[in-house]
């Protein structure tokens, strides 16, 4: 199947819950502030060029949390107006605020259950009631290993439910272990068990292979566009200093004319990981950037 053109759009990097497993490091004063440089209606005119220029982007919304962010719903509905969007949020928030704002043709939801902050009924019951209204639902718990023996009964949960649902690997250290590399062997059968995803993108996340140089479509078929606005070619990019491609506001930006090498050991991102030309991407479609038919729209 062709890779859609795409983009992971960070709205802001703000969040209401304080998780012991997240990666955004929250101790720096300047996370907090960064979608304070640009407004609503810059990202409205961006992704309106976007459309312009190239048809319509499946686009991940993520943060922090999107649903902090002022006048969200308003936003989301305004996006989609043209593009389809997948927002990762932990659902603290009432499904009911979006009923009838949001259509669910064009808006799915990756929900993340974060333990430490949530009652796990009240959460499954919102999770429900999105997807009884129609909306795609994934839930998405961190495999924490201080917390991995309750993996198993919140699984029986989610297919009592009919809700997919995904664990994600734990990314970091704790005390002497590494993961996700130190997972026992019937944690890592768990893992590779339990998830929506398929066996590369589950080996991508337990750093199986490394992708360092491997071409990608990455900055031409797909794009990162940061809280402050900057736009990067990938997760990796941004954490090593390269990769910059724009801004949001810059009038002239355009992806990249073709694929290039990745730039990390191993990619950190599930969904840029599956624009490495070398798992099957349909090698037709980056052979020149495709450009949108102005007669087309």
């Amino acid at each position: 199947m062709p890779m859609p053109l795409a983009a992971t759009w960070s709205l802001a990097f703000i969040c209401n819950y304080r998780c012991p497993y997240c990666f955004i490091p929250w101790n720096e004063s300047k996370i907090g502030v960064q979608h304070a440089q640009v407004t609503a209606e810059n990202w409205l005119e961006f992704w309106e060029r976007m459309y312009d220029a190239h048809g319509s982007f499946w686009i991940h919304v993520a943060g922090g949390e999107p649903f902090v962010y002022p006048g969200i719903v308003d936003l989301l509905a305004r996006v989609s107006e043209h593009h389809s969007l997948s927002v990762s949020t932990n659902l603290s928030w009432k499904p009911d605020i979006l009923y009838g704002r949001l259509p669910p043709g064009k808006v799915a939801f990756g929900l993340s259950f974060h333990p430490h902050f949530v009652d796990f009924e009240r959460f499954l019951s919102s999770a429900v009631d999105l997807q009884k209204h129609g909306y795609t639902v994934t839930v998405a718990v961190v495999a924490y290993p201080p917390l991995f023996s309750r993996l198993e009964s919140y699984r029986l949960e989610f297919e009592v439910r009919d809700l997919a649902y995904n664990f994600l690997p734990y990314q970091g250290k704790i005390g002497e272990k590494n993961y996700p590399q130190d997972y026992t062997k019937d944690e890592r059968d768990f893992l590779y068990l339990n998830t929506v995803q398929d066996r590369s993108t589950r080996d991508q996340q337990m750093r199986s292979k490394p992708t360092l140089g491997r071409l990608c479509a990455a900055g031409q078929m797909r794009f990162r566009a940061d809280a402050d606005g900057v736009i990067y070619r990938c997760a990796p990019s941004v954490k090593l200093g390269v990769g910059r491609m724009g801004h949001i506001q810059d009038p002239d930006f355009k992806l990249l004319e073709e694929p290039s090498p990745c730039p990390a050991e191993y990619c950190t991102c599930p969904e840029e990981y599956s624009y490495l030309l070398d798992l099957g991407l349909n090698k037709a479609l980056v052979v020149g950037r495709r450009v949108r038919d102005s007669n087309s729209r």
